[in-house]
């Protein structure tokens, strides 16, 4: 046998003998860690500007159950992450998880949660939310999310008034103004929409609602040029249903004349006071976490169908009826 044949079977063997041990150490390592305990959970639920309705008591009490004792001096091995993370997920407010080990035998928790954008009351009476990309979550007992409220809604829609309903609630919550003054907004037939205010005694007509932010843009514009000055009673019925014009109808009484400063005071007093209670939740939702860090023992808030009463004034509570009473008869507009 050549020398150069015999340096290449000394080199395969090395390889070989390299690769295995390689992977002797790396089964070892892997045994090694199975055997630690687990020193305590991180559990961290994804912030967002929204509320949420997650608690870190919950998720931790998944986890004990699912190990079948208190996760803290658990020995790793017994914690089957894919199955646990599955768990997890069944909660309908969690959108994901995903759960490992750092070199601290910490396990660590991360949490997506479902955001309800927009609360939902039906033709049927149904009460419910929707997060951003449509899915439904139920109401809470315990709380609740200041988002607006759409009522009289189809119990079946379809796919573009799935689209525009969102498109309307988007703009809503991203302008502290609207989530304040759009007290509530009702479906009429044609996927047509109509706004009842928190402030000033009006309905206005939004047509279609295609191109939201433009026609609450204009709506808001006439806020602030013209009702803060005529008085927010003075025209009983608004339109943006039209591209680039508001219509206005007067009142048949005449309302007196108001003082704009002091009408454009009360609309900042609305979004400030929104503002407050919106950051105040927060500091709570915060203290409280911080509270639960790593307390396993709560079971998970219930939720039940009957809505709870909304916080927004004008809004129906669970015992009106489903179609509310206009505060102001609309004039039919011709949309041809």
């Amino acid at each position: 046998m050549s020398k150069s044949r015999i340096n290449i079977i000394i080199g395969r063997s090395l390889l070989v003998l390299l690769i295995t041990g390689t992977f002797v150490l790396l089964i070892g390592a892997v045994r090694s860690k199975e055997l630690k305990l687990c020193t305590g959970l991180d559990i961290q639920i994804g912030i967002t500007q929204q509320k949420g309705f997650i608690e870190e008591k919950e998720i931790a009490t998944v986890i004990k159950e699912a190990v079948n004792r208190k996760p803290t001096g658990t020995p790793i091995r017994q914690f089957d992450l894919r199955h646990i993370e599955k768990l997890v997920e069944e909660n309908v407010w969690i959108k994901k998880s995903q759960m490992f080990f750092d070199n601290n035998e910490v396990l660590h928790v991360e949490i997506e949660q479902r955001i309800p954008v927009a609360r939902i009351i039906d033709k049927s009476g149904a009460s419910y939310y929707l997060d951003s990309t449509g899915f439904t979550l139920p109401l809470s007992n315990t709380d609740r999310a200041d988002v607006p409220v759409f009522t009289g809604m189809p119990i079946k829609r379809s796919a573009r008034l799935q689209h525009t309903l969102l498109e309307m609630a988007n703009v809503i919550n991203g302008d502290s103004f609207w989530l304040a003054q759009a007290a509530q907004i009702n479906w009429l037939p044609r996927d047509r929409f109509e706004l009842y205010p928190a402030f000033g005694n009006h309905v206005v007509d939004l047509g279609d609602a295609q191109n939201a932010a433009d026609k609450f843009g204009r709506l808001k514009l006439f806020y602030q040029k013209v009702s803060a000055k005529k008085g927010f009673d003075a025209y009983p019925a608004i339109s943006v249903a039209f591209g680039r014009q508001v219509l206005a109808t007067k009142a048949a009484v005449a309302v007196p004349m108001v003082d704009a400063g002091k009408a454009m005071q009360v609309f900042d007093q609305i979004v400030k006071t929104n503002r407050r209670t919106a950051n105040d939740e927060k500091e709570q939702e915060d203290i409280k976490r911080k509270m639960t860090r790593d307390v396993i023992t709560s079971r998970p808030n219930p939720v039940s169908d009957k809505p709870p009463d909304i916080k927004n004034k004008g809004n129906p509570t669970a015992n009106e009826k489903t179609n509310p009473t206009p505060k102001a008869l609309m004039p039919r507009l011709n949309h041809n």
